[in-house]
């Protein structure tokens, strides 16, 4: 437990040229009711941004009891900035929050109690986008597609396999507390250094818990040129993964992504030559096409395979 004068909460937010967006996820964090007595201290990883985040973040004033700094460092990437904050973390708890990131009043408590109720678990929530400015038929299909409700289960802390960093906390004193470094830091491309720390987790036999209650908005605009450019990277990070550290093709969900666009069949020659770069341009267009309403019932069709075709062109590269 925290002896007076130490946090309780530690609240890393790791971040890189997005000074308007972290501007807005610290914003929400200062927001959060914790409860009476939990003392926060919350530490912004600046990855070496061309203008430096703490320009941002003047003005900024955390609660009574909470301390708020900005630490910055040459760009290593994000698993990086995230053991930064790690390393420099005085909290019971460690809360890892995505720059990108909303938060409820009430998740930064619900994290809390979900390790009360789970000691020495790892515990991850749920990150719906943000409320779109508007709807049409591309972003009902990603709505759809990234939905995470399931029914009673919202209230159940979920076990899994797969962790998902938007959101997610683990104890300094609990399991994790042998490795230094939490997350693989070798790795540059979002997505590879969630499988790597997955599974470590699974072969140290570390609890993870998906949490569908503790809830904290994605704040992106959905739109196809977006979208595109994330399945492209969440490609290259799966191989980043199997390629740097191939103990993680030990993860049943990595394995079939790699075998998939390894293994010679007609499908993945599809996908190779949907990935061309002409293919995907013509896919994206015909997406586009899609996003306007003008495709009718063939447009969720053009959204899968541009989105496949874009995530096997990461694969491959």
């Amino acid at each position: 437990m925290s002896v007076e004068g130490q946090p309780h909460l530690t609240v890393v937010i790791p971040t890189f040229n997005r000074s308007t967006a972290v501007a807005g996820t610290v914003e929400s964090v200062l927001r959060s009711d914790v409860g009476d007595g939990v003392q926060v201290e919350v530490i912004v990883v600046d990855d070496g941004s061309a203008e430096p985040a703490s320009n941002a973040l003047v003005g900024l004033r955390p609660p009574a009891g909470w301390s708020l700094r900005v630490a910055r460092q040459d760009n290593r990437g994000v698993g990086a900035a995230r053991n930064r904050g790690y390393r420099e973390a005085a909290g019971d708890i460690v809360v890892f929050v995505d720059d990108d990131m909303l938060l409820f009043p009430e998740t930064l408590r619900r994290h809390l109690e979900a390790h009360r109720c789970l000691p020495g678990s790892v515990i991850f929530g749920r990150s719906p986008y943000v409320p779109q400015p508007e709807a049409n038929p591309f972003v009902e299909w990603v709505l759809d597609l990234t939905s995470t409700s399931s029914g009673r289960a919202e209230h159940h802390l979920i076990p899994a396999t797969i962790i998902a960093s938007g959101h997610l906390s683990v104890e300094r004193g609990g399991p994790t507390s042998q490795w230094s470094e939490l997350y693989a830091d070798d790795m540059r491309t979002p997505v590879a250094e969630e499988y790597e720390l997955s599974h470590r987790l699974q072969a140290h036999g570390v609890p993870v818990y998906r949490a569908p209650n503790i809830v904290a908005f994605h704040n992106r605009t959905i739109d196809v040129e977006s979208f595109m450019r994330q399945q492209l990277g969440h490609g290259k990070g799966c191989a980043e993964a199997a390629r740097l550290h191939p103990e993680c093709l030990a993860l049943e969900q990595l394995r079939h992504i790699i075998d998939h666009h390894q293994r010679r069949s007609a499908q993945r020659a599809a996908w190779v030559a949907l990935g061309s770069p002409i293919m995907r341009s013509m896919l994206r267009r015909a997406a586009r096409v899609g996003e306007r309403g003008q495709l009718g019932p063939l447009a969720p069709l053009a959204f899968r395979l541009s989105a496949g075709a874009w995530f096997a062109a990461g694969v491959r590269s």
